[in-house]
């Protein structure tokens, strides 16, 4: 197994003085990484970030392999019910590591059930969703830490509803759920009505819950090698903990991107993946990065306002529709490539003996090929545009390979913190949307956040309607 970090393009000496980071930023945060890893390592030894030991937690990795091979032969679907980190996590790793068609293949030619994550409170979606599945040939899988998030109750409620009035008395051999392991409504529910459950650890975050049940269920209830996976994500601890900041890869990560915003200015950090595998990936990345860093207040409740801003793009597809504005656009991006040598799939180009220019030079190549020397070609634009970038590239793309990618890149929000300066773990603004929200739809006990919000709407505004005839 092979994950590299080129990050030769992030340097003032590859894309010119004042685009790159030099030696003297790098430097200057020696003691906060040094600060930082003390930290990460007594959260670690008081058992306060569990998250690093995730991947050797073999106890809960042997229950969900049990439950998948008991369960999988019998369901066609696997419904995951989640919103954020419940969700985004697990559609990376189906995304990456199943076949990009898993859901048409026909039965006999998949390895587990169809993947669907209806991860919005949009009724059109979640609607069309069980227009097309037989409730009776489905597993769905409820997933919410806290036991309470708005939308994953409303989902819950739709197909707890739904379950009963199709299955009867059978309707809890339909449902599993995952949430904390002693509070909540999902954990008080689960025990009042026998229904089966998977914990999550509280010390571990949704969005750093990949490696719980959260990601390893319906990665093995779909054919996903979960020890593998685990493998290597733990593979990727001892690095993650090296003592200089240069031999410390999500360390290096977090730094150059942290100084490509505060010392160079560029705010934007854009997520490119050469690989439809891994464009999930970056899309789970994007709120993992935001929600840890995006902050108000720093550790010392000083008010900063600070964090990056991530964006996903995947090519070649965005160099037909953002490249442009990349290389040529305002300087206020860094850019992080994620790619293969090793791709799944070998198309060859036939050589059908065409003499033209625009086509002689492919025939004979492969579209893996292709793929991999646009993404050289878009990266050396970049930096000769003076647009600092880095490539992290695997050798395949594979349970191993994914396990470790997703771990490194958690673990690089932990050093983020501390770079930032802010807490990693938390989301107070995300909690002040759900406050309102359940103002909005009438909790008890928000009465007046209600008010607070009518007096608000009562002010007027500035409004225009169109019609259309």
């Amino acid at each position: 197994m092979s994950l590299t970090i080129d990050y030769t393009a992030m340097f003032e000496d590859a894309v010119g003085r004042g685009n790159g980071v030099n030696r003297s930023m790098l430097n200057g945060l020696n003691e906060t990484f040094n600060q930082t890893r003390a930290e990460l390592q007594a959260g670690l030894t008081a058992g306060i970030l569990p998250f690093w030991d995730l991947p050797f937690d073999d106890k809960s990795i042997e229950r969900v392999e049990t439950f998948a091979s008991k369960n999988r032969p019998r369901f066609r679907n696997f419904v995951l019910l989640g919103i954020g980190g419940s969700a985004l996590g697990p559609i990376a790793l189906h995304g990456a590591l199943n076949h990009l068609q898993h859901n048409l293949l026909p039965d006999d030619r998949r390895d587990g059930c169809r993947f669907f994550c209806p991860d919005n409170v949009d009724p059109d979606l979640v609607g069309d969703l069980l227009d097309t599945i037989d409730p009776s040939e489905t597993l769905f899988n409820v997933v919410s830490k806290s036991g309470g998030t708005g939308e994953t109750t409303a989902q819950f409620l739709v197909i707890v509803d739904l379950l009963q009035r199709r299955l009867g008395d059978r309707w809890r051999d339909n449902l599993v759920i995952t949430t904390d392991p002693e509070r909540g409504f999902l954990r008080e529910f689960s025990a009042r009505e026998a229904v089966q459950s998977f914990s999550i650890d509280p010390g571990v975050g949704g969005r750093f819950s990949i490696l719980t049940p959260v990601g390893l269920l319906p990665a093995a209830m779909t054919g996903i090698d979960i020890r593998m996976l685990c493998r290597g994500a733990g593979a990727l601890k001892r690095p993650c903990f090296a003592e200089r900041l240069e031999d410390n890869p999500a360390a290096m990560l977090a730094a150059l991107l942290y100084l490509s915003q505060q010392s160079l200015n560029r705010p934007i950090q854009v997520v490119f993946a050469y690989s439809n595998r891994l464009y999930p990936v970056a899309d789970w990345f994007r709120q993992l990065w935001a929600e840890s860093l995006g902050k108000r207040y720093s550790k010392r409740g000083d008010e900063i306002f600070t964090g990056p801003t991530p964006v996903k793009a995947v090519g070649a597809t965005d160099q037909h529709s953002q490249v442009q504005l990349y290389v040529e656009g305002p300087a206020d991006k860094v850019f992080l490539f994620l790619g293969t040598r090793e791709f799944r799939r070998s198309v060859p180009i036939p050589g059908l003996g065409m003499s033209e220019d625009t086509v002689e030079y492919l025939q004979g190549a492969e579209l893996g090929e292709l793929l991999n020397a646009e993404r050289r070609a878009t990266a050396y634009a970049l930096t000769r545009a003076g647009r600092p970038n880095m490539i992290i590239e695997h050798d395949r793309i594979d349970p191993m390979h994914i396990g470790g990618l997703m771990y490194l890149m958690e673990a690089a929000t932990l050093y983020a913190g501390g770079f930032y300066d802010v807490n990693p773990l938390d989301q107070p603004g995300v909690e002040a949307g759900k406050l309102a929200t359940y103002a909005l739809m009438g909790r008890p006990g928000y009465e007046r956040e209600r008010e607070e919000i009518d007096k608000s709407s009562a002010l007027g505004g500035k409004v225009m309607t169109v019609d259309i005839r």
